[in-house]
């Protein structure tokens, strides 16, 4: 279990349920030419674990155990604000969009442990009796805040050529107060981020859309490391090139891609405790995708797609450089249906299903375990009428139990159980 909270602030750090609400809203300028939006949305998610974690000895009849709690509380608040108009400049067409989004990510972490718990006989296991109570080695209170400030325009250079230009500039302010050492490891730091982006496509008669791009990027990492430092914001570069195909009328589109990525501020276990996580170099990032998406007849939709990657720590620290980062798979892909019923007395119910595959991927930093390949069912059902739609959802159908990920070959972390979501929605 890490011990450390080393993430993007734009997601809660570990699966859990979680309440949250959302609004938007849409004003159209006149004849259709400028149009202003704004989304907003509120989360709150409550995490609470409870663990043993069993090391085996040289005859593998004992586990040797230790105690693990964390208490954890995520509160997330997104605002964006967006305006768009279209024009011409007497040369080009433009379609500009211009925004200001805002985040407000706030995480309380306790975190305790105790050393030992009593060695469980696997021969002849005992189960009763009242083991420590965990100590606390972790009490930290996260509050992260981010503005962005964006531009993008789409120039038609022709009616078939496209160029899009776009820029952001991100304010990120990052504080952890420690509760634990009363204040004594408090922590933080302000950055600032420059980011753009640049891509051509053209689109020809029948469908077919080649492209290319490249775009930077700035991540802010919310957590702190071994020493109570605080993250230093992921950066990267990206090239990008693919064509896509959507031939008129036909009710599908497939998309194939190549990518190369470099980021820098990469999180990785700590070679002293990998129980913490530091910064230690840059990893490149060369892969392939496709996907497809249709519409096979009235009422189904199908999707699928498939990724492959090749990852490798181009500097940092000698045991490391060409070697591949862990908690990463190597492939991935997945595969989804969607029936909606279009007539009669059942118009508006619909059922839909897929399968999740995630290749293999390195339990640690020296290359020498591997996590397994696994794969997962999910099943939904649905019912839509008016502006109404209420939905069931079930990710992971079978239950299964496995290892999703490692950070080093003694810190390994179990995939999701079973998950039943019933959401009921309107829209106005």
């Amino acid at each position: 279990m890490s011990a450390t909270r080393g993430s993007t602030p734009t997601s809660a750090t570990k699966p859990s349920s979680a309440t949250s609400s959302s609004t938007s809203s849409t004003t159209p300028g006149p004849s259709g030419r400028t149009c202003a939006t704004r989304s907003a949305r509120a989360s709150r998610i409550p995490i609470s674990a409870r663990l043993g974690y069993a090391f085996g000895d040289a005859t593998q009849t004992q586990l040797a155990r230790y105690r693990f709690r964390d208490h954890a509380r995520v509160n997330l608040f997104q605002v964006d604000n967006q305006a768009e108009a279209r024009f011409s400049d007497g040369f080009f067409r433009h379609d500009l969009l211009m925004g200001l989004d805002y985040k407000d990510y706030r995480l309380t972490d306790n975190q305790a442990s105790a050393f030992p718990a009593s060695n469980l006989n696997i021969l002849a296991p005992v189960y009763s009796g009242v083991e420590t109570s965990p100590t606390p080695y972790l009490i930290n209170s996260n509050a992260f805040q981010q503005l962005g400030i964006y531009l993008q325009d789409q120039i038609k250079l022709t009616d078939r050529l496209t160029l899009v230009l776009g820029g952001r500039l991100d304010f990120a302010d990052n504080r952890v107060t420690d509760k634990l050492n009363n204040g004594f490891g408090n922590t933080g730091r302000s950055d600032t981020g420059p980011t753009y982006r640049t891509a051509l496509i053209y689109n020809f008669e029948n469908g077919l859309a080649p492209y290319v791009s490249y775009s930077t990027s700035f991540q802010p990492l919310i957590g702190t490391g071994r020493l109570s430092n605080t993250f230093k914001p992921e950066e990267g570069t990206q090239i990008e090139g693919g064509v896509k195909f959507e031939p008129p009328g036909q009710g599908y589109f497939v998309t194939l891609a190549g990518f190369d990525i470099h980021r820098k501020n990469v999180l990785t276990p700590d070679p002293v405790n990998t129980l913490f996580q530091v910064q230690l170099g840059e990893v490149r990032s060369t892969g392939f995708e496709a996907q497809v998406v249709a519409s096979v007849f009235d009422g189904l939709d199908v999707a699928a797609s498939y990724t492959i990657y090749g990852l490798t720590n181009e500097r940092g620290g000698a045991d490391i450089i060409g070697k591949v980062p862990v908690n990463v798979p190597e492939n991935f892909a997945n595969a989804y249906f969607d029936y909606t019923i279009p007539v009669g007395a059942l118009r508006g119910f619909g059922f839909g299903g897929g399968v999740r595959y995630f290749g293999r991927s390195f339990a640690d930093t020296a290359n020498l375990y591997r996590v397994p390949d696994y794969v997962l069912f999910d099943a939904q059902v649905h019912y839509n009428w008016d502006r109404w739609r209420l939905a069931v959802t079930a990710t992971n159908l079978a239950d299964r139990r496995f290892v999703s990920s490692c950070q080093a070959f003694n810190s390994c972390f179990y995939g999701d159980a079973r998950r039943v979501l019933a959401s009921l929605s309107y829209k106005w």
